[in-house]
């Protein structure tokens, strides 16, 4: 089980991956803006990797075009485009 950990809602979610975090969030009804449907278009589901960035998996093509556009700060990934295989701590400056 992978455990994603979310501060500023005092809470703890847990899967056993094959999930996009984007789709993690929503299953748990957590809020998290997005347009595109995880299409890796609109950039709303930009989320702050606290704890775990180092070990993710390397950014798609689509998602480095988009970080490059909006100009992400190296802490901030796409919720759409990370496949949760690893405990995480995440933030998103709404919640």
């Amino acid at each position: 089980m992978y455990k994603i950990h979310l501060p500023k809602l005092n809470r703890t979610i847990e899967t056993r991956g094959e999930i996009t975090l984007l789709e993690l969030l929503r299953a748990y009804d957590i809020p998290l803006a997005n347009s595109c449907s995880g299409e890796a278009v609109c950039g709303w589901c930009k989320v702050r990797i606290l704890k775990g960035l180092i070990s993710l998996h390397a950014p798609t093509q689509d998602e480095q075009e988009l970080r490059q556009k909006q100009a992400f700060g190296p802490d901030e990934r796409l919720a759409c485009q990370i496949w949760v295989e690893q405990d995480l701590t995440i933030d998103v400056d709404y919640w």
